[in-house]
């Protein structure tokens, strides 16, 4: 309760700044050539700004449970609501989503109708937490087919997800009451089901925590197995952490929205004052001075672009030929014909041949795709874009500073960091979906061929099973499936970067610097007006520091 209060509480600040923020926008005095300038920023900025407003104050809490047919979604609502973990009204259900402070997903109906795809994909930005439920007792838990599309959609939508970590989904398994302990021979079956559905998920699931992996009975509540009920409790503590943490974050992500928004406001009223003050002569050197610093600025990120560009055709190919000469090392065919977790491909039935050795492809792609190789070059594009950015930074700010006449400094979450945080989807779009899809259909084709030779022994339809899998995987299969995962999210980056973010923010420098230069001879005539203006931008300003120096001790912007 005193969290929530605290939270509450800092919204109410924020919302104090939104309002002030509005007056000055709304002013008589803030003429359409402000407006112009800070559109080049922020386009449709009014639109922006109270689209940003409403969501912070909103109070519910959207929380996505999803899962498969009879996982017990509906139990776990229920469970929740007698909990009053959060709130929950006004739940109105279309289809297999209903909507509300709670949001449950049925996966079986996604993929099926453009209606409930959408609903999903206008819900995930506003989610702070996730809940995948699974039927333990189900075929091994985990129905890989349905959950790949929830995750695939999540994977998209997380640059859209601010207030989101990925790290913190959680997965609750359910129906653990139903599993025998034990099958016929003395194997324990809650184990042999646990190890599965965690091995699964590991791979359907980069970003898998496994202390936020939970093994509950919902229909026995908490009147069942004491391991089951102990999980349960553990859940729920987890997941009002998480709750209040991630609204936590709605906070310090609008907080640094509006923060960069006022800058950009305020700047040509704070640039006009300054040339208010200085003579005609010193006017023109600066305007004439940040015309060449932009244009410079220009060619830096034309060349950065151009860089990234080129790199991202590089890494693309050097991942292609990592990997296809890992497929073809013995190493990797140790792995599939005896791995040291698994028994020997010599060991397996004919019946079951087929899977295993699907299995064991899927495993060691996955586990090259989420390794060190995979995790060195991101590090690498990492490091790149994020010294050339803080260099761009750093040059839009003596801009800045020599506009306004007094040093701003640097945020600590410019696009730099930005692209740091978001940098991860270049690695989960390679997660292995592009590719075991791939894979899948071809590996089922040559399978169908080979099944039909009847002369060969077992070791030798494994092995040849193996080498025409093996073959099938050319180096143009794997750089076409690198080019549709990890070129296509780089490239997506290199855009918003390039060709959006840094985009806005130099037109806006230039749409100032260009208004700053018609307007030398008429800006003094429009000073007091400049000052009213700056008024209200002293008020925000001074709302901003407030609230700062309020929150900073409840740690809500750590």
């Amino acid at each position: 309760m005193k969290n929530r209060r605290i939270t509450e509480g800092a919204t109410l600040k924020l919302r104090v700044i939104f309002e002030s923020l509005e007056k000055m926008l709304k002013m008589k005095e803030f003429e359409d050539d402000l407006k112009a300038e800070l559109s080049a920023a922020y386009p449709n900025y009014m639109t922006v700004l109270k689209t940003a407003k409403e969501d912070l104050l909103r109070k519910d809490c959207s929380i996505v449970i999803t899962g498969e047919t009879s996982a017990g979604k509906s139990t776990l609502l229920n469970t929740l609501v007698g909990r009053k973990i959060f709130p929950v009204s006004n739940v109105a259900a279309t289809g297999k989503v209903c909507r509300g402070n709670i949001i449950i997903v049925d996966t079986p109906g996604i993929g099926e109708t453009d209606e409930l795809d959408q609903m999903l994909i206008d819900f995930l930005p506003n989610a702070v937490s996730m809940i995948v439920m699974i039927n333990a007792s189900s075929a091994g838990g985990v129905q890989k087919g349905k959950l790949l599309t929830i995750f695939h959609e999540v994977i998209k939508n997380l640059e859209n997800m601010p207030c989101f970590d990925p790290r913190e989904v959680i997965f609750l398994t359910n129906k653990w009451d139903i599993i025998e302990t034990e099958d016929t021979i003395g194997v324990n079956e809650h184990e042999k089901t646990w190890n599965k559905i965690m091995e699964k998920l590991k791979t359907e699931w980069i970003y898998l925590r496994e202390e936020n992996v939970f093994k509950v009975s919902l229909n026995q509540g908490k009147s069942g197995a004491r391991i089951f009920t102990n999980e349960l409790i553990r859940f729920e503590d987890l997941l009002q952490e998480t709750i209040h943490r991630n609204q936590n974050k709605r906070i310090k992500h609008h907080f640094s929205f509006l923060e960069d928004f006022t800058q950009n406001a305020e700047r040509g009223t704070l640039a006009r004052l300054r040339l208010v003050s200085l003579s005609s002569k010193k006017q023109q050197e600066i305007i004439w001075t940040n015309t060449k610093r932009i244009d410079n600025l220009r060619n830096i990120l034309k060349k950065g672009k151009a860089h990234f560009e080129i790199d991202n055709k590089e890494k693309t190919t050097q991942l292609t030929n990592k990997l296809y000469e890992y497929l073809n090392s013995e190493k990797t065919k140790e792995k599939i014909m005896n791995p040291e977790d698994d028994i020997a491909i010599a060991s397996v039935g004919i019946t079951s041949l087929s899977g295993k050795i699907n299995a064991r492809f899927e495993k060691v792609i996955q586990d090259w795709l989420a390794g060190d190789e995979m995790k060195k070059i991101v590090s690498e594009v990492d490091r790149e874009m994020t010294n050339l950015l803080r260099e761009v930074e750093s040059k839009l700010n003596v801009i800045k500073t020599d506009m306004i006449g007094f040093k701003t400094p640097l945020r600590s979450d410019d696009i730099c960091e930005n692209f740091i945080s978001q940098s991860v989807n270049i690695v989960s779009a390679v997660s292995g979906i592009s590719f075991l899809e791939a894979f899948v259909s071809v590996y089922f084709r040559i399978f169908v061929s080979v099944l039909f030779i009847k002369d060969d022994t077992h070791l030798r339809l494994a092995d040849k099973l193996f080498r025409n899998v093996l073959q099938s995987l050319s180096r143009d299969r794997i750089q076409a499936c690198f080019e549709k995962s990890f070129s296509m999210e780089y490239g997506k980056k290199i855009k918003k970067v390039f060709d959006v973010k840094m985009k806005q923010k130099v037109d806006s420098l230039t749409k100032t610097n260009q208004q700053l230069n018609r307007q030398q001879k008429t800006i003094r005539q429009k000073q007091n007006s400049y000052e009213c203006l700056h008024t209200v931008i002293k008020k925000v300003e001074k709302d901003s520091n407030d609230f700062i120096a309020t929150i900073s001790s409840k740690h809500i912007l750590n």
